[in-house]
């Protein structure tokens, strides 16, 4: 347990509790050993006094931290930011609403936002492929992405395929993304991402 040593913070605190108090949710409180008299005299203390009795440093309020659920709560948090930076650099590199949506499993009102945001307009028509030999080169790059970061034949929709992917515009950063996709399927009879 970790002692709060802020008076504002120890004020903010005991306020709660008092709150917990109006609620009726007094059974907790008298549990930890509070008699029900202090709690209610609690109750009707003044702002002034509150702060005087936040003040006495005998009056001690302690928290606890659970670190495996703070640990967790950060991979989340992780995950999300790293998620997020993937689909702001799939929409900053010209990757389709489709693409987007197959892509990153969100719906089509997330991506139109973030499209506003970032101010990405596609162009109307179809996309323009690159020439014969550049599509060549794209070819052998993706089938060598592949191989480097183990990817099956057809493409997944998960965070490794979107960092080939990211990495593959990297190497051929005119082409838009939706191109170099365009490009990647050229010879399926099922485009797309499963």
């Amino acid at each position: 347990m970790l002692e709060v040593l802020d008076i504002g913070l120890k004020t903010t605190l005991l306020a709660t509790l008092i709150e917990r108090l109006d609620t009726g949710d007094i059974e907790p409180l008298i549990r930890l050993g509070i008699p029900a008299e202090d709690l209610d005299s609690l109750r009707k203390l003044s702002a002034s006094d509150l702060t005087r009795l936040a003040s006495n440093r005998q009056v001690a309020i302690s928290y606890q931290i659970q670190p495996l659920a703070i640990t967790q709560a950060l991979a989340a948090i992780r995950v999300q930011v790293s998620y997020e930076t993937e689909l702001e650099a799939f929409v900053n590199a010209g990757a389709s609403l489709s693409m987007l949506r197959q892509l990153f499993r969100t719906d089509l009102e997330q991506v139109k936002s973030y499209r506003e945001i970032l101010n990405q307009r596609k162009p109307a028509g179809r996309t323009k492929l690159p020439s014969g030999t550049v599509r060549d080169a794209i070819h052998k790059s993706w089938g060598d992405l592949r191989i480097q970061y183990q990817l099956p034949n057809t493409i997944k929709a998960n965070s490794v395929t979107r960092k080939a992917l990211l990495r593959l515009h990297e190497q051929f950063s005119d082409t838009t993304l939706e191109a170099l996709f365009a490009v990647l399927h050229e010879f399926d009879l099922t485009k797309g991402v499963s």
